[in-house]
């Protein structure tokens, strides 16, 4: 899916996906924002470049995660899929 591993300390491992270094990015982690299980929700938050926080939501699992991703085709596409609808 285009999501890797980055290490935050204390052995926690979230997972970021950045298809442009100089856009926004994403990082899956817990609802603790701790590492992530396969089978439970996730929390999805979107950061701008400057790291400040732009949005976030919950998928209920990595599989549904993947959908997203495969029906969007990655990419802008990817982060509009995820966004939340206001």
């Amino acid at each position: 899916m285009g999501f890797f591993e980055v290490e935050e300390g204390d052995g926690v491992v979230v997972f970021c996906y950045e298809p442009d270094e100089n856009g926004p990015y994403l990082i899956a982690s817990d609802a603790l924002g701790e590492t992530p299980k396969a089978d439970a929700r996730m929390t999805i938050a979107c950061y701008s470049p400057k790291d400040a926080f732009l949005w976030g939501r919950e998928v209920k699992n990595i599989n549904i995660l993947a959908k997203l991703y495969e029906k969007s085709g990655g990419g802008q596409k990817f982060f509009e899929a995820l966004q939340p609808q206001s």
